[in-house]
């Protein structure tokens, strides 16, 4: 290895360190939840008792060291001015977006069933959606539901039926309940990058807007199970 300054190693010993107290400060690690092709499936339990619980942002979509990432919009309603956030100021589309916190279950090699928690990236449809599960089935946190991808990767058309499952087959002792696994997590700063005027000002100069792919997204109404 190529020798380096002293005062370049402890550069990159402060930066380090700042990584590890971002990490702490933003709690667990959570992933994305996501269904690559058609037929892919997943059991999941939706870590929320109430609607009210909700996690909605307001974001713009910007590019961060060449890749596409969400960062907050400084308006805190509609009726505010443009000038308040750079980059709204900047004509950067907004985007509304539904993070959606679940657990999903898995196994692991020694066939145990492992409970991770993830974030499902949604469009605000989705607040509907999730919450006629709770006028249809009650706290959703005590469900277990299955989610099944129709449409292969790349189809311009993608759906997802959310499927509420026979807990007499996925009883809580092996599905486990566990809304404490989000406990420290903030989806802004996480998900959503959290950033003040100047540093959405600094940024506004980077802005690309996506390709417009055409790609859209369904989700078929749940249906009821009858035992």
């Amino acid at each position: 290895m190529a020798f380096i300054s002293r005062e370049a190693f402890l550069a990159q010993q402060e930066e380090r360190q700042a990584r590890a107290t971002q990490t702490q400060n933003f709690g667990p690690r959570v992933g994305y939840f996501s269904l690559k092709d058609d037929g892919d499936e997943a059991i999941v339990r939706f870590c929320y008792d109430s609607p009210d619980e909700f996690d909605i942002l307001t974001t713009h979509q910007t590019t961060v060291d060449g890749k596409f990432r969400r960062v907050n919009c400084l308006r805190e309603s509609f009726k505010d001015s443009a000038d308040s956030c750079p980059m709204c100021a900047a004509g950067v589309p907004l985007q509304q977006r539904f993070y959606i916190k679940l657990l999903e279950y898995t196994r692991d090699e020694k066939d145990n069933i492992v409970a991770t928690p993830k974030i499902w990236e949604r469009s605000t449809s989705y607040v509907n959606i999730i919450g006629n599960l709770f006028t249809e089935y009650g706290n959703v946190s005590d469900c277990v539901f299955k989610i099944k991808r129709s449409g292969e990767k790349g189809s311009m058309i993608t759906t997802y039926s959310i499927m509420l499952e026979n807990p007499n087959v996925y009883n809580s002792e092996l599905y486990p309940k566990n809304n404490e696994a989000f406990d420290g997590y903030n989806i802004l700063g996480t998900a959503v990058l959290d950033k003040s005027f100047d540093e959405l000002k600094e940024m506004v100069g980077d802005t690309a807007e996506p390709a417009q792919t055409g790609f859209t997204e369904q989700t078929s109404t749940p249906r009821k199970v009858v035992y």
